[in-house]
């Protein structure tokens, strides 16, 4: 009972198209879309929701070319991933050695003994493409290493990048806001 009230609050979290009376996201609502881009390239979705759609559309019109569909969700995924965290590491430089000069002052001591901000956040990195990595294998462990396995890995892959892009975007507004400008990074991608 306990697993399928977890599965209905994932579900929940990650519904974005229309449900029906009982509460079931409309399966054929995703139908309607011929491109794995086009059902990702609804209006008004957040990183999160666009990525759930294409997992949703892998798993239903794009099949049998689930495990292809699978391969290019991935990328897609990983590439906003590396685009956040590039802009990120931008975003922290200016953020450290904006912090470090303000250290150099004999008045200033606030802050000044944390660790650099690249640095937590070259650790948090870290530690997620290690959980990201464990946690799509054991997600594609029931395939036992066929290609329905690397398709799990694969949609896993897709939503854990999504949603780290997402964090990581989270954690850095207030640094975008303060030094983003300077460097010219545009608009969140989220």
């Amino acid at each position: 009972m306990r697993t399928q009230a977890t599965l209905l609050v994932l579900a929940a979290a990650f519904s974005l198209l229309p449900a029906s009376a009982s509460g079931q996201v409309a399966d054929d609502a995703i139908t309607q879309f011929e491109t794995l881009e086009d059902a990702m390239a609804q209006p008004g979705l957040s990183r999160t929701q666009r990525f759930a759609a294409g997992d949703k559309w892998c798993h239903g019109p794009a099949y049998p070319g689930e495990l292809t569909c699978s391969q290019q969700l991935a990328a897609l995924a990983e590439g906003e991933l590396e685009t956040t965290w590039d802009q990120s590491v931008l975003i922290a430089d200016v953020a450290d050695s904006y912090l470090r000069d303000e250290c150099t002052r004999e008045d200033s001591t606030t802050g000044c003994n944390i660790p650099a901000l690249m640095d937590l956040l070259t650790l948090s990195q870290e530690a997620w493409r290690d959980y990201a990595a464990a946690q799509c294998e054991a997600e594609a462990h029931r395939g036992r290493g066929g290609w329905g396995g690397t398709a799990d890995r694969n949609f896993c892959s897709a939503r854990l990048a999504a949603v780290r892009a997402d964090e990581i975007e989270d954690m850095m507004r207030f640094y975008r806001a303060q030094f983003g400008p300077e460097l010219d990074l545009g608009e969140e991608t989220q």
